[in-house]
């Protein structure tokens, strides 16, 4: 039985759609100057939405998936400071005002759908920081250092003969 992966691909086109429409909808208002911080962010978005939408080993998808939530925090920071930029000089008279609002709540509904699904993935595997135990040796060679390693406990359903496995990964 297979994991259940968060699918990112959807979310990735909808938003690459989405900085598309709205860079080319701020460009015909000719207001591109205005939101800098939306075009940053969009190409953010896309790219660390690519980036998780690859099928990785579970052991990789844990260790990207936690250094791309910190991204997503920065992203999502900026994106709130554009919106309460855009905020503190609205002008309700003018359209590009309003739509640079409706972008930005949809930027910041973006992030934090990615910043869930991340925050699952995770926590899917807890990885486990263990140092092997040094093999019975000579008393000379005890002063060896060990080296730590970290493991993914995998589930009991996914292995067919129902014994309990870890995947290893040494640093």
């Amino acid at each position: 039985m297979r994991s259940k992966m968060p699918s990112f691909i959807i979310a990735t086109l909808f938003s690459a759609f989405i900085a598309i429409w709205y860079y080319v909808i701020m460009a015909e208002l000719l207001v591109l100057e205005d939101v800098p911080l939306h075009v940053f962010c969009s190409i953010a978005r896309v790219f660390y939405g690519a980036l998780v939408s690859f099928p990785y080993s579970m052991l990789l998808r844990v260790i990207l998936s936690r250094i791309v939530l910190w991204v997503i925090f920065f992203v999502l920071g900026l994106d709130v400071l554009q919106m309460v930029v855009i905020l503190n000089r609205f002008n309700a008279v003018v359209l590009a005002d309003a739509l640079s609002i409706l972008f930005s709540i949809v930027s910041i509904l973006l992030d934090l759908y990615f910043m869930l699904n991340l925050y699952h993935m995770s926590i899917e595997g807890q990885l486990e920081l263990r140092t092997p135990e040094p093999a019975k040796q000579p008393a000379k060679q005890s002063a060896k250092q060990v080296v730590p390693e970290a493991t993914l406990p995998t589930s009991i359903e996914t292995n067919p003969d129902g014994l309990f496995r870890r995947s290893r990964i040494r640093f």
